[in-house]
């Protein structure tokens, strides 16, 4: 079941964009972690929203290939010396839930969804991506019955 099918069918047009988000990890993800996301529509656009808290915006990069946006991202946490220069161990870790690495997500866009003017905004550790619709998509037609 897609996510599609999930929303009654109501956003026909998000079919690509949303199956791309089911079948994800069928991409080829070089070792590269997933993060967590929101995709939603608002008047005439979609919105993508991730969480990537620690990451510099320097390290991140978005890109449309062949109708597939592309996230990267990379986050390193360096690990820290013992005060005492003479020990050269690394700290021992009795945990570590912070996630570093890379981190990387692929959609796959609906011909309705404008790529030449996608914008990005990251800010306190949350990308959000907005994607327009094409201008045919955000008119309503009536169509006359005879």
């Amino acid at each position: 079941m897609t996510l599609l099918n999930l929303m009654n069918n109501e956003k026909l047009w998000l079919d690509d964009l949303l199956e791309s988000f089911e079948n994800e990890d069928s991409m080829n993800y070089d070792n590269s972690r997933r993060f967590p996301v929101d995709i939603y529509e608002k008047d005439e656009n979609v919105f993508i929203t991730g969480e990537l808290p620690g990451v510099d915006k320097e390290s991140m990069d978005i890109n449309i290939k062949d109708n597939i946006l592309t996230i990267e991202a990379s986050k390193n946490i360096e690990e820290k010396k013992d005060n005492d220069e003479k020990n050269e161990e690394k700290i021992k870790y009795y945990s570590c839930e912070v996630r570093k690495g890379k981190f990387k997500r692929k959609f796959k866009l609906s011909k309705e969804i404008d790529q030449e003017n996608i914008k990005a905004d990251y800010n306190n550790g949350i990308l959000k991506l907005t994607l327009p619709k094409k201008e045919e998509i955000k008119e309503v037609k009536n169509i006359q019955i005879n």
